[in-house]
């Protein structure tokens, strides 16, 4: 049945409508969620091998310390990522 369109008012804040591409976007970002929740707990993993070699001495100070390194800012950022999509998700459920 044919409805007439709303009148427009320039002054009314108006809410965004869902599109197809916002719930596509939703659900990525979901799957980027997952993929960075798996790649932290891998690093997290990495970390407590890295210090297992080391207490255990099987790994030289300086190759420990790289490695260390190396872990830690990936691990860096992989978090920043992951905050970043919390804040998203939490403006847009806002």
């Amino acid at each position: 049945m044919w409805k007439p369109a709303p009148k427009f008012n320039p002054f009314k804040k108006r809410e965004p409508e869902p599109t197809a591409k916002a719930e596509g976007g939703a659900r990525a970002s979901g799957a980027r969620r997952k993929e960075l929740t798996a790649k932290r707990e891998q690093l997290y993993d990495e970390l407590v091998s890295l210090e297992r070699k080391r207490a255990a001495q099987q790994i030289d100070e300086d190759r420990y310390e790289t490695n260390r390194q190396a872990v830690v800012s990936r691990l860096t950022l992989v978090l920043r990522e992951l905050d970043q999509l919390d804040a998203a998700s939490s403006t847009r459920t806002s």
